[in-house]
């Protein structure tokens, strides 16, 4: 992104789109000659929707990671983390949502009663929709 312009709006778009499926980490040098600190500071406003967490590093220049590398190491797990999180609940709602496609309610006959209401797990296991149906004739 540094290397060449990027309007503003695409890169409002990229966040939105980013920050559903890749946390972001923004580190910014100070005294960076190539980047110039305003336009760091113009890519993190842009991209704040996606961003976990700006690692701003006033004293540093171009070779930041080098110039600092415990607080961008630092950085960089905490960000990993982020998105093991973020990966771990996407997995979970996925899977609730497999699991609630898998119920649905369905008109039995056979061992759930004649015509009844009922719902049927994935695992075969069914259970009446009402007290009625449930209670033994």
């Amino acid at each position: 992104v540094a290397t060449h312009y990027v309007s503003r709006q695409r890169l409002q778009d990229m966040a939105r789109q980013l920050a559903v499926v890749c946390p972001l980490l923004i580190v910014c040098a100070g005294r960076d000659r190539l980047v110039h600190y305003q336009a760091q500071h113009n890519l993190v406003d842009a991209l704040k929707d996606a961003c976990v967490r700006v690692l701003d590093l006033r004293g540093s220049a171009h070779a930041v990671t080098d110039e600092c590398s415990i607080e961008v190491n630092a950085a960089l797990l905490e960000l990993l983390e982020v998105a093991h999180q973020q990966q771990q609940q996407q997995q979970r709602r996925q899977r609730d949502s497999r699991q609630g496609a898998t119920l649905s309610q369905t008109n039995l006959k056979g061992d759930c009663g004649q015509g009844k209401q009922a719902l049927l797990s994935s695992s075969g296991a069914c259970s009446h929709s009402d007290a009625e149906a449930a209670a033994p004739p």
